[in-house]
């Protein structure tokens, strides 16, 4: 008899979990060109933390959040989209807030991916060598922006290029005034053509538009006090920027490879670091304020069409 009952809760065990794997529910809502608004995407999950797209996801029960941390093979799409929240088999619902690191690595298979406005984090060479991603999606470019990175590869919009908010490509870019600074990474290879930046910023971080080389032009407010490694480097189309008065350093290799025809360092900069200018082939004209004590190593190497230094009093 106990033999019997056994094999009857075995069985309805099985039952049930098979159940739980075979269920799913997404809802979707979808823009006039096809897009998904993440914003009102939810995924269920499996037992195993699958849901039905491929996408794995893991539970982090003491911040009541969940992150994305790879995907099936193959996937059942090539465009990937992240999805605001996920729902467990037992009914509970999590906003998605990360994705790990190497979550996708080395999957070429990707052709675009859509973020979420839940997301905040997305963790070191979460897409590295995602070669073949060609569009960013997004909904909310405050979020967006606000979101941290953990490496250069961690962004897909570094081999994508191009942004799109609510299914617009972004090509002048002006940051929300509630976005205080500007994280590293967030703009990397971005092919915008204009970006405006409001008095209300007070840092730039490292990679920050790493490549975008669109951009012709930039004026950064006297709000900013700090500007990371980096954070223009290969801007190759950048001829003119109009630096901020609060700067004390020019960041190592932060123009190095720019556009830039003309620069003048304000009054208060300090130093200027290694590789700043480093091959701006076409800068012609420099200023330097007499507050610059030091100018590092190979600052203005291979700057080849440069002929006027001028050193204010």
């Amino acid at each position: 008899m106990k033999k019997l009952l056994l094999r009857v809760l075995s069985a309805a065990f099985v039952m049930l979990l098979s159940f739980a794997l075979l269920s799913f529910t997404i809802t979707v809502a979808a823009d006039a060109t096809g897009g998904m608004n993440t914003d009102a995407l939810t995924y269920e999950l499996d037992l195993s933390g699958v849901s039905q797209n491929g996408l794995k996801f893991k539970i982090d029960t003491q911040t009541s959040t969940a992150y994305v941390n790879g995907a099936g093979s193959p996937l059942a799409s090539t465009d990937v989209v992240i999805p605001s929240y996920v729902l467990t088999s037992a009914g509970e619902t999590y906003p998605v807030t990360s994705i790990t690191s190497y979550a996708f690595n080395g999957r070429t298979d990707i052709t675009s991916v859509t973020l979420p406005s839940t997301l905040t984090a997305i963790k070191q060479d979460a897409f590295k060598d995602c070669s073949g991603i060609g569009s960013v999606y997004i909904s909310d470019l405050e979020a967006y922006l606000k979101i941290e990175y953990g490496s250069y590869q961690a962004n897909p919009l570094y081999f994508a290029g191009k942004l799109y908010l609510d299914s617009s490509l972004v090509s002048d870019l002006v940051v929300p005034e509630a976005v205080t600074k500007i994280n590293g990474y967030a703009l990397i290879s971005g092919s915008f053509e204009s970006i405006t930046l409001h008095d209300k910023i007070t840092e730039i971080g490292m990679y920050a538009f790493y490549g975008c080389k669109s951009i012709t032009s930039l004026s950064i407010p006297d709000s900013v006090t700090d500007i990371g490694i980096y954070a223009f480097r290969e801007c190759t189309s950048l001829k003119s920027v109009t630096l901020s008065k609060s700067l004390k350093l020019i960041n190592n290799a932060l123009f190095y490879g720019s556009g830039i025809q003309e620069i003048v360092i304000p009054e208060g900069v300090e130093a200027i670091s290694y590789y700043a200018f480093y091959n701006c082939a076409s800068l012609t004209k420099v200023t330097i304020p007499s507050s610059v004590t030091m100018i590092g190593s190979k600052a203005f190497y291979n700057c080849s069409k440069l002929g006027v230094v001028h050193i204010s009093d």
